[in-house]
């Protein structure tokens, strides 16, 4: 994993591009939104060819997003707003979180109180913006993977030694989302992990988290009463719902927000999907930028990923089914 300065980059591609003992076909040289309909990831999703979880992340890798740098992490959303039931009910709408609508404006009342403060900023700033911090980020990344090294390690080097103070620290997944809901600062969306990697879900190397408020040790994360305290039914169940067919209908809505039309613009405006102008690309468009105080910016607090679509995503049309899970 390679970070080039400037635009050096863009000449050694096209260098290598040439060399005889390099296997082009595996080289992306090309615009990611014309390599994206070049290859008809799009399609191929909608007509069940490809997976919700396989086509996510093609997005994330084509917009920039990777597992090598934790302040471009792959984003995947909050799928789920049930987190107390002890049988998922995966035919229920309530049981999930609305994907239309970014983790900021999920809760009403928060969202009141954001706007109301954005209209005062409004008064006298251009760029004023409704959401202070990004839906992924290096602070995120850490903790989500808390637990697991190399992310322990680098959490605790960016903390000054230290681990978090065990009030924050991920304990439980029903808090992290009432945190993502309600928090002023809290907007996070998930990593794909909560999808396919049960063991970070475990303090599997014994780390001294802290002590939780009834004096116990802070240890594994606390999983919703429907996963039977398994970490792997938690993931079998969490990726289940990932590819329920009200995801499924749904997805094409998150994925406007994140990297779609709803991304920036007006139609940001409407969606209350408004971040710092740091986070954009388009930062780098403006003409006499602070170009060391935004990379600050973008390596900590976050970066919108490389908009994908310019229109809005079409819908994927599914033959509704039903699903229970009855707790053994």
């Amino acid at each position: 994993f390679v970070i080039f300065q400037n635009n050096l980059f863009r000449t050694l591609i096209l260098r290598v591009h040439y060399m005889q003992i390099i296997d082009s076909s595996r080289l992306q040289n090309e615009n990611p939104k014309s390599f994206l309909a070049s290859l008809k990831f799009t399609d191929r999703w909608l007509e069940g060819k490809i997976t919700n979880f396989e086509y996510l992340m093609c997005l994330n890798i084509l917009s920039g997003r990777s597992f090598n740098d934790s302040s471009q992490y792959p984003i995947f959303p909050w799928i789920l707003s049930d987190y107390d039931s002890k049988i998922l009910n995966l035919n229920k709408h309530s049981t999930f979180r609305d994907l239309s609508k970014p983790m900021g404006a999920i809760n009403q009342e928060r969202l009141n109180e954001l706007l109301e403060k954005w209209n005062k900023i409004k008064e006298n700033e251009t760029n004023s913006y409704l959401y202070e911090n990004c839906y992924s980020n290096l602070f995120i990344v850490y903790y989500y993977l808390i637990r697991l090294e190399p992310f322990t390690t680098q959490q605790i080097e960016l903390n000054s030694g230290k681990f978090d103070d065990s009030s924050i620290v991920f304990k439980s997944i029903k808090e992290a989302y009432q945190n993502a809901t309600s928090l002023p600062n809290d907007f996070r969306e998930l990593i794909p992990e909560f999808f396919y990697f049960p063991d970070f879900l475990k303090n599997i190397n014994k780390f001294d988290l802290g002590k939780n408020e009834d004096d116990t040790d802070v240890n594994d994360v606390i999983l919703p009463p429907w996963a039977n305290n398994s970490p792997i039914e938690f993931i079998y169940l969490h990726r289940k719902a990932l590819e329920s067919d009200f995801v499924s209908s749904h997805l094409n809505e998150w994925i406007d927000l994140i990297w779609g039309f709803k991304q920036d613009g007006d139609e940001a405006v409407k969606a209350h999907n408004v971040f710092r102008p740091e986070f954009y690309e388009t930062i780098w468009k403006r003409p006499n930028i602070n170009e060391k105080g935004i990379k600050a910016v973008q390596s900590n607090a976050g970066q919108i990923p490389l908009k994908l679509f310019e229109t809005k995503h079409p819908e994927k049309k599914v033959r509704i089914r039903t699903f229970y899970h009855k707790s053994s």
